[in-house]
């Protein structure tokens, strides 16, 4: 372990893309690795991982080396960034229900998904 909460996302989506972009800019302790599957594929065997699932769903690796995924490794990922009030907005039970019962079709869909729907990096809607 390297002590970062690993990230391992779709680099050829624009919406995963501006996503990763928007975190690299808010990740003021450094404790992210933003790992792109497309550009870095053998990142994906040394975390135990296999391409179809790791494009199928977003996964995390913590910082003690375990496994999340989709809306569980997101709100990881916020919670790092600093964006607690978002985390604490889409762990309300209702609306991380409503999440992880979508996400499935958000993930297959994302290609189709323009980057425009997520603020440029460095414009921190939810931070404190």
């Amino acid at each position: 372990m390297n002590g970062k909460y690993r990230i391992f996302y779709d680099g050829d989506s624009a919406l995963c893309a501006r996503e990763m972009q928007w975190m690299r800019k808010l990740d003021h302790t450094a404790r992210l690795e933003l790992i792109d599957i497309r550009r870095q594929p053998e990142r994906l065997e040394q975390a135990g991982l296999v391409p179809e699932a790791a494009l199928a769903r977003i996964h995390a690796c913590d910082e003690s080396g375990r496994l999340r995924t989709g809306v569980d490794a997101l709100l990881g990922m916020y919670a790092r960034c600093g964006l607690s009030r978002l985390v604490a907005i889409l762990s309300w039970p209702p609306v991380k229900g409503l999440l992880k019962a979508t996400y499935p079709w958000f993930a297959r869909s994302r290609r189709c998904w323009p980057a425009c729907l997520l603020p440029r990096a460095g414009r921190d809607f939810f931070s404190q």
